[in-house]
């Protein structure tokens, strides 16, 4: 279907096209992806893009929340057709999502959604487009204000997401896209779901006349001044990522990578000498990066603790996260329990744990090298070893005798005088024989594997990142 362009389409086209230019969100004749509902705003995207040169495909996800979903995927399917443009879809059963997430549905169905774009991305590595308009964004910006937000969420819809999903419709109306489906002749599918007052966006549309009729340009003001938001927004995080990078405590212990990407501590001095909206800001980035969720009540305890120069412990949204601060140090750390597995090293060769983030490597040696404190290689006796060599997380109960001791130690008490912390206690791997534990690197080497005058074969072992 080739568009008749009237002046308003061709309007329409051209404030998209300058909007992607502006922004680089597309290359010329890419593949582009839209998140396809049937409704206006992205019936319009879909058949714009196309207009505009773009190799377009329609992204659909059928929610199977009513009945007529399939019959609403094949209506959408020909719309699609009639444009010419390809087809993708896929089914997600949103109303158990919802159920055992224990969220709405709303949010069910925005999470199914961005799956399948994410696997559409994954797979061929297309960008995805979806149709949020510009009274969608500022709709956003009400919705978060009213929930409570601070300037992120005031920032509305951004313009892109994780790398792939671009928005080129935020500066169009909603009446637009409905005005321009009108002019090239099609008439969206209805969703009968923006119709249902359970849903909050639904009860706001009906607000929004009323807003918009506060003051000329009301809904675009709104806008300009999400805009604005999003640009403070951007610079406050800029200098709060810049200032917990200086109160970072940088760890020169050869087990950090064990832990770099699970947790961060920060100098709770250095901490007390920065701005409150700085140090909020900052514990939310940290957070966010390690994948943690902080919420405005514990951000305030915890700066609380810092600035009175008191302890305190909170367990983020889910249980799997922590923030400790005591006098000296402020750790954001993500809580683990040691893996159950016992993995066989190979002799000689190399051992892997891509979940862990450690590898192994097992040679044969001829000579014995002087090995710094802390080190992450070692030089065994290979006769010594009793049976297979393999690998485990350290478990209560664990002894050793290590080189050079007249009677064994537990290794409990081996890593606490190491200074290892738990974190990291849970992560490293100790090295055993049929017999028990033989190695723990950078802690100790059991004294009957240690190289004698009598040693015939060597084993060096090396103990390191897996990337």
């Amino acid at each position: 279907m080739q568009c008749c362009r009237t002046g308003f389409t061709l309007i329409v086209i051209e404030r998209v096209a300058a909007f992607i230019e502006a922004n680089r969100l597309l290359q010329p004749g890419q593949v582009v992806g839209v998140g396809f509902s049937g409704g206006a705003d992205s019936t319009a995207l879909l058949h714009l893009l196309q207009e505009l040169g773009y190799d377009v495909f329609a992204a659909h996800v059928n929610h199977r929340q009513r009945p007529e979903a399939d019959e609403h995927e094949e209506q959408c399917r020909r719309v699609a057709e009639g444009f010419g443009t390809g087809w993708m879809s896929a089914k997600y059963d949103v109303p158990a999502i919802a159920k055992d997430r224990r969220i709405g549905i709303e949010e069910a169905g925005r999470i199914a959604r961005y799956d399948f774009f994410k696997k559409i991305n994954e797979e061929f590595g297309h960008t995805i487009a979806t149709a949020h308009t510009l009274d969608d964004s500022v709709e956003t910006m009400l919705l978060n204000l009213a929930r409570g937000t601070g300037l992120k969420g005031l920032a509305g819809i951004p313009i892109r997401r994780d790398g792939y999903i671009v928005r080129p419709l935020l500066p169009i109306r909603r009446s637009e896209t409905i005005a321009y489906c009108k002019a090239i002749g099609i008439e969206p599918l209805h969703d009968p779901s923006n119709d249902d007052n359970r849903f909050a966006r639904v009860r706001l549309r009906e607000f929004m006349p009323a807003f918009d009729g506060l003051h000329p340009g009301a809904i675009a003001n709104a806008a300009r001044a999400a805009n604005i938001f999003a640009e403070e927004d951007q610079f406050l995080d800029a200098l709060a990522a810049n200032a917990m990078l200086e109160c970072e405590i940088v760890s020169d212990d050869p087990l950090q990578f064990l832990t770099k990407h699970l947790e961060v501590n920060l100098d709770a001095d250095r901490l007390r000498h920065l701005y409150p909206v700085i140090l909020k800001r900052g514990l939310r980035l940290i957070a966010d990066a390690l994948g943690a969720n902080i919420t405005f009540e514990q951000t305030e305890t915890v700066c609380e603790a810092i600035h009175a120069n008191e302890k305190a412990s909170v367990t983020l949204e889910g249980g799997a996260f922590a923030i400790e601060a005591d006098h000296y140090k402020v750790a954001i750390r993500r809580r683990e329990k040691s893996a159950g597995y016992r993995q066989p090293l190979a002799v000689p060769g190399e051992t892997v744990s891509d979940a862990l983030g450690f590898r192994f490597t097992v040679r044969q040696t001829e000579s014995e090298p002087e090995r710094p404190y802390r080190s992450l290689d070692v030089v065994i006796d290979a006769h010594a070893v009793k049976g297979s060599l393999y690998i485990r997380p350290f478990a209560p109960g664990d002894r050793i005798r290590p080189l050079k001791s007249g009677h064994e130690k537990k290794i409990q008490d081996l890593l606490t005088d190491r200074k290892v912390g738990a974190l990291a206690k849970s992560r490293l791997p100790i090295v055993c024989d049929l017999i028990g534990p033989i190695w723990i690197p950078t802690v100790c080497i059991a004294d009957r594997v240690k190289v004698t005058d009598q040693t015939s074969q060597r084993l060096e072992l090396h103990f390191g990142a897996s990337v």
